[in-house]
């Protein structure tokens, strides 16, 4: 429908070059209006789906509740608020990833099947393994983990190895299960680890990996 609407524009200023009646500016006005309004409208809509879809990413929910110095209080029942339809939680964490020398990270441990779930069906709707969202809770096993770009192309990781993950003097193995340019609620120049919460616990058992 657009480009016809173009073509019509285009037809009505050829036949007015060769018809200089005065009559023909009205049309040529008109159509233009009209050509120009549609593009504005496309336009628009372009860029409020661009700025939706960046602000999911940047906040990685509709609304998020940040404790910036200590752990929410556990009897905190977001879920019980009129409105909320659903609620994820994640842990944040500065960790290194290839031993206690290795690349600095922003860990980010979160309920990965909940966080799935609330991020459906938006801009920020993620799309993780099967081991992300359904991994194996083991001491023994390695965790799954999401890992920026960044931090793949400079330590060349590739889906599939093997590393490990320390936090403070602790370490834990960790597989890399998938490699994204973003994720959403982190921000867009972390280096970053994304792992399952659960998984991570189980791997650091001395450590509490509270929201």
């Amino acid at each position: 429908a657009a480009t016809g609407r173009g073509l019509v524009a285009a037809f009505a200023l050829r036949r007015a070059a060769r018809h200089s009646d005065a009559g023909a500016l009205p049309l040529i006005v008109l159509l233009l209006t009209v050509a120009v309004g549609a593009f504005s409208s496309v336009m628009l809509t372009t860029v409020q789906r661009g700025q939706e879809s960046a602000a999911w990413f940047e906040i990685g929910a509709d609304y998020v509740i940040i404790s910036p110095s200590s752990p929410l209080d556990r009897d905190l029942q977001v879920s019980a608020v009129d409105g909320v339809s659903a609620v994820a939680s994640a842990h944040r964490a500065t960790a290194t990833l290839g031993g206690q020398t290795g690349a600095r990270v922003e860990l980010r441990a979160i309920d990965t099947e909940q966080y799935a779930e609330m991020l459906a069906g938006t801009p920020a709707q993620l799309d993780l393994p099967t081991a992300i969202l359904e991994p194996v809770i083991s001491p023994e096993s390695p965790v799954p983990v999401v890992v920026s770009a960044a931090v793949a192309a400079r330590e060349r990781i590739r889906v599939g190895d093997e590393l490990v993950l320390s936090i403070t003097r602790s370490d834990a193995p960790v597989k890399i299960a998938a490699i994204q340019h973003a994720f959403p609620g982190v921000p867009a120049d972390a280096r970053f680890v994304v792992a399952p919460r659960d998984a991570l616990a189980a791997a650091f058992p001395e450590r509490a990996f509270f929201a």
